[in-house]
């Protein structure tokens, strides 16, 4: 039984005795099976435009399959159910990432629509299809015009020259005489008269408008077209609830300030020609100064009142713009363009040192803690104090390989290893491991073993029968973690895994890359 990927408590595999694709759950019972010759794939499946994951079912309904042609070299996608049973043909040479429950299909160069229940809400027909990130509408296009798609793929509005990305229900649409709203019905909420519009978040807009003599600045627009502003900025996407605008000022200066939703600048920067500013993130926003020593940088962080929570100061290191962790901890690292002895650490939203600039790298913390790579090139783990409680010895090790409190580690011969919190070894000696929700799968020499969160064999579904390519005989190696005993048949299977086809633009993905 090979192992292909695991998605919310099911591992995906292929059973050797039927040569054929299938789901196990974290008990070693069969969920299905697929159809001779159908091959399923592991889909990223999002709920939000920043919540994704991977999965065999999506929306626990359907999931992606496929089937190749060796005489015609090609490959077409489909949707098969939990029972094994397809739903939807496979007629589409591609089927994308599925975002509420939606996704994009193609079919030579035409895109489409397709449900988890298996329904084509809209034929291949359009030049080009944005996925349903928004969750309500989408905007298609055709013969250079553009279209409004609701969830049940019915054009609402249409013949439009120009249509933005989908904002809570709101379309950006341009004709004529310029740019307006239409809401998720295909109502106008704000009819076409900007030179342009830019979508902001939190149902906010910068337009244009063309009878201003300063052509250039923007006003802030609610989604019922009442101007917060006047036309006298330039935006950022909303972030934290705050906006990094750059204004006009005396003596026609640019300066950077923070806006919030109702339009006000709570906070000034200064003169932006002096100074770079970050997006807000935990109430935070990151300063940076130019200054033409390389060996210091000049940096703080304000709040939203404008206040400095970490002074202004010259320091020998920095942190980046995106250099939160976690939600109190921000990673620095040493000033300088010599980037391969750059050295990294961790302050709190203080200021204060947490973990001393010595690391090559740090990654974000998860489950309380974070992997860092010494300069030996060998990982270990800080908790979020900053002290090291698995030691920096493992070859190998990456948040994405942590779940239930539980790490994956290779050791210095790239066996893989999984450890818990502190350091104690579960498992150890595989050539891959997966962390589930409930239960551990793990890979060796081409055999299959499930085990608990604590390392007790779980027997697996559907014992594989002997084989020549993979003999069970007396003589085979048993490891301290290897099932033997009668109550664990199923721990020891061939492995068997025939060349199979991939689709070229979406190669699988693990969720866990041990």
């Amino acid at each position: 039984m090979n192992l292909k990927g695991y998605d919310n408590g099911m591992f995906l595999v292929r059973f050797s005795d039927t040569d054929r694709e299938g789901v196990i759950d974290e008990t070693g019972k069969k969920i299905m099976e697929a159809p001779e010759d159908y091959y399923l794939q592991l889909k990223d499946v999002h709920t939000s435009k920043t919540e994704h994951s991977l999965k065999i079912f999506v929306d626990d309904k359907a999931a992606v399959v496929s089937t190749y042609s060796n005489r015609t070299g090609q490959q077409q996608y489909g949707l098969i159910n939990k029972k094994g049973e397809i739903i939807c043909e496979c007629q589409f040479d591609s089927i994308d990432s599925f975002y509420n429950g939606i996704a994009v299909v193609r079919s030579g160069e035409k895109y489409g629509l397709v449900n988890t229940a298996g329904k084509v809400i809209s034929k291949p027909q359009w030049d080009y299809i944005r996925d349903f990130a928004d969750g309500e509408v989408t905007v298609a296009c055709k013969n250079d015009k553009y279209s409004i798609l609701n969830k049940s793929g019915k054009v609402i509005s249409k013949n439009w020259q120009s249509a933005l990305e989908p904002q809570h229900g709101y379309v950006a649409v341009k004709n004529s005489k310029g740019w307006g709203l239409i809401d998720s019905k295909g109502n106008q909420a704000v009819k076409c008269q900007y030179t342009s519009i830019v979508m902001l978040g939190n149902n906010l807009f910068g337009v244009q408008n063309r009878n201003n003599k300063n052509i250039y600045w923007y006003a802030l627009m609610n989604q019922k077209g009442k101007l917060l502003t006047d036309f006298k900025y330039e935006f950022r996407a909303f972030s934290d609830g705050v906006s990094i605008v750059h204004y006009r000022g005396g003596m026609d200066l640019g300066y950077d300030g923070a806006m919030d939703t109702k339009g006000k600048v709570n906070v000034s920067f200064g003169e932006s020609s002096k100074f770079n500013v970050s997006d807000y993130k935990n109430g935070m926003a990151l300063i940076k100064y130019n200054n033409s020593n390389s060996k210091k940088a000049t940096w703080g962080y304000k709040n939203k009142k404008g206040s400095w929570v970490i002074p202004l100061k010259e320091r020998t290191f920095e942190p980046d713009y995106n250099a939160w962790v976690s939600s109190s901890l921000i990673k620095v690292h040493t000033v300088g363009t010599d980037y391969s002895n750059t050295k990294y650490g961790l302050i709190d939203k203080s200021g204060k040192t947490v973990v001393k600039v010595q690391y090559k790298s740090i990654d974000s913390f998860k489950d309380g803690l974070a992997v860092v790579r010494n300069k030996n090139d060998l990982y270990g783990f800080i908790n979020t104090k900053g002290k090291l409680v698995v030691a920096c010895k493992w070859k190998y090790a990456s948040s994405s390989d942590q779940r239930n409190g539980l790490m994956v580690v290779k050791d210095e011969n790239y066996q893989a290893e999984c450890i818990n919190k502190s350091g104690k070894s579960i498992l150890k000696g595989y050539d891959s491991i997966f962390i589930g929700d409930n239960a551990i799968a793990a890979k060796k020499n081409g055999y299959l073993y499930l085990f608990t969160l604590k390392g007790k064999a779980i027997p697996v579904a559907a014992p594989d029968p002997i084989t020549v390519e993979a003999p069970v005989t007396e003589e085979a190696p048993v490891t301290e973690e290897t099932p033997t005993t009668e109550e664990t048949p199923a721990a020891e299977e061939p492995f068997e895994t025939p060349e199979q086809p991939t689709e070229t633009t979406e190669p699988e993905i693990t969720e866990q890359a041990a």
